[in-house]
């Protein structure tokens, strides 16, 4: 079968052209590729900002002590899609969304209930 395509320019057996590719890929995306942050991904994301330093997520620097050290917390300079979605489903994330969800919750409560020294009055 390797004979069959043989006459191929730049037939390669040993697959040294895939090699060749992905080191020309690497050396591109580290060099020459500008990424960008794309604004319609903080649209469902309100927790997602982009600065000069990366992405931050400010859940997870508002509860950075009940949270795991992530890229997110120092500023992420990938500004990929998949960096974000990957966060998104982190372990540390969660815990910050579930402190947060907690602690909004207390604050609704507190702002509800009057003090109980104005119900004895």
């Amino acid at each position: 079968m390797d004979g069959a395509w043989a006459f191929l320019s730049g037939y390669n057996k040993k697959g040294e052209n895939k090699t060749k590719k992905r080191a020309y890929d690497q050396t591109y995306e580290k060099t020459k590729r500008v990424r960008t942050f794309k604004d319609s991904w903080a649209k469902d994301r309100p927790w997602l900002k982009d600065s000069e330093r990366g992405m931050t997520c400010d859940l997870c620097i508002r509860h950075q002590k009940g949270v795991s050290k992530n890229t997110f917390l120092t500023g992420c300079t990938a500004r990929k899609l998949d960096s974000i979605i990957k966060h998104e489903n982190s372990e540390g994330h969660k815990r910050a969304v579930e402190i947060d969800i907690n602690s909004n919750k207390a604050c609704v409560c507190e702002t509800r209930m009057p003090p109980v020294a104005s119900l004895l009055v």
